[in-house]
């Protein structure tokens, strides 16, 4: 079976590639602007890309004949990364309050979804 966080599809590599130019637009525009709102939109959209697509991972991944506990728990990684991330859109917006304790779990949540993304694509190429 494919590595759980395999693109499938040229539709899905278009969707992504899509999504990340637009992120990289407004991030540009924060940037530029110090814009609030290209910060919000940028925060939201990354949570929006994230968290769906780490239950995918998750799914995928126990699908598998044997559970790749490895790639269950960097998706849970991401997953909770994304959802800091929306978060810290929604405060940015004044939503929600901001809380130094959400933005550090989520700085160390997606810290350790990276290295624990890298450390199971190189147990997972063959030698």
């Amino acid at each position: 079976m494919a590595d759980p966080f395999d693109i499938e599809t040229p539709t899905q590599r278009r969707i992504i590639l899509a999504a990340l130019v637009v992120y990289l637009a407004l991030f540009l525009i924060q940037y530029v602007t110090g814009s609030v709102l290209a910060t919000a939109a940028a925060d939201l959209l990354l949570a929006a890309l994230v968290i769906p697509a780490s239950v995918y991972v998750i799914q995928r991944a126990r699908d598998r004949r044997e559970t790749n506990i490895l790639a269950v728990v960097t998706g849970v990684a991401f997953l909770v990364a994304g959802v800091t991330i929306g978060y810290e859109g929604l405060a940015t917006l004044e939503i929600v309050p901001v809380n130094g304790a959400i933005s550090l779990l989520g700085t160390v949540a997606l810290l350790a979804a990276f290295v624990l993304y890298l450390y199971q694509r190189s147990q997972s190429r063959p030698r």
